[in-house]
């Protein structure tokens, strides 16, 4: 188990302690054989065969080359999304080259509903006309495709005027659930503080429309008898959320940082100044 401890000042809030752990929430990669280490194995292809994989100057082990002159060569891959899942992001790295014309050959990626054949997302890296790139990381969000059944498909779209091929390696789909914040609220004795309220927000002035306490309201709760909530569905974010938290005509604020995928875990000390 991963402890990552910090210290965060929020405005009349002590923060005691912040502990990042591994979470119920996930972070998982819904592809299988990614990196070709068995092959064509958990892979559909289009006009491929196992003479397309190769492992010479390969980025790591074997990969896969698509593209053959007046042919589309693919290859795609059937999954299933959570529906918790809140961002997914597909990555794979590629090395292309042509001798055409970035508007006849292209990279096409593809995502295609398995219930009613329905193309839901995609997208085109367009050739380099005449050069032979390095090996480049590729990134897409995806997160769109939650919850549903999918193809995932790859292709080398080349028409017959001239050649295109492309080394595909190192494909994943990383699908994460929202993270959560368990919070702990202490009095300043260290007594836990039952039946406080708290708000969380986005960050002031990072959404339109924002209230002058902070911005979109995410989550809110009160405390258990253990001085205890836990607010869930947050997505992942660069700036913290502010904690809002109100018992009696007293109001402290304080921020949480929360990253996709992990459940956050911090004690606040309600400080009456």
């Amino acid at each position: 188990m991963f402890w990552k401890i910090s210290l965060c000042l929020g405005i009349l809030l002590g923060v005691i302690v912040s502990q990042e752990v591994d979470a119920a929430v996930f972070s998982e990669d819904l592809i299988a054989n990614g990196k070709f280490e068995s092959g064509l194995t958990f892979w559909d292809g289009t006009n491929i065969s196992t003479a397309n994989l190769d492992d010479q100057y390969a980025l790591d082990g074997q990969f896969i080359t698509l593209g053959q002159i007046s042919t589309t060569q693919a290859i795609s891959q059937t999954i299933t999304t959570a529906s918790e899942a809140g961002q997914v992001t597909l990555s794979f790295w590629y090395r292309l080259y042509t001798s055409d014309t970035t508007t006849n050959d292209y990279i096409k990626v593809s995502f295609i509903r398995t219930d009613t054949g329905e193309e839901i997302l995609s997208d085109t890296i367009p050739a380099s006309d005449g050069n032979v790139t390095d090996w480049t990381k590729y990134t897409l969000d995806a997160s769109r495709i939650a919850g549903k059944s999918i193809t995932m498909q790859v292709a080398v779209v080349n028409d017959g005027s001239a050649f295109t091929f492309v080394d595909v390696d190192t494909i994943r789909l990383k699908a994460e659930s929202y993270g959560e914040l368990v919070g702990t609220v202490v009095g300043e004795s260290g007594a836990k503080l039952r039946n406080a309220t708290v708000t969380i927000r986005t960050a002031k002035n990072s959404t339109k429309g924002g209230s002058a306490s902070g911005g979109k309201k995410l989550w809110t709760g009160t405390t258990n008898k253990q001085g205890k909530f836990t607010a869930l569905l947050l997505p992942g974010k660069t700036k913290p959320y502010q904690v809002i938290i109100k018992k009696s005509d007293h109001t402290v604020t304080g921020k949480a940082a929360i990253t996709w995928g992990k459940r956050t875990k911090k004690t606040f000390t309600f400080s009456k100044l």
